[in-house]
């Protein structure tokens, strides 16, 4: 757990199942994120990761929930050297 600036406590999720389940379940990331339910479970079962373009409105739905999430579980592109 983390303290926000606020003084609340936010507990930090650590894997695609908590997120989706502290969001309300598939359905309710699907609405959230303006996507088909079906389209919610391709991404646990390709990548085991959010798409990058989801991660504000994600992670805004966690704070409102009093959660956070690492970045890692968005599939951000690696830089390469």
């Amino acid at each position: 757990m983390t303290t926000k600036p606020n003084g609340k406590l936010s507990y930090q999720l650590q894997t695609f199942d908590e997120v989706i389940e502290a969001l309300g379940g598939v359905k309710e990331t699907a609405r959230l994120t303006r996507r088909r339910p079906q389209e919610v479970c391709q991404w646990r079962t390709r990548y085991n990761a959010f798409p990058p373009e989801h991660y504000l409105t994600i992670s805004k739905g966690l704070v409102a929930r009093g959660f956070g999430a690492p970045t890692h579980l968005f599939k951000f592109a690696r830089p390469t050297e």
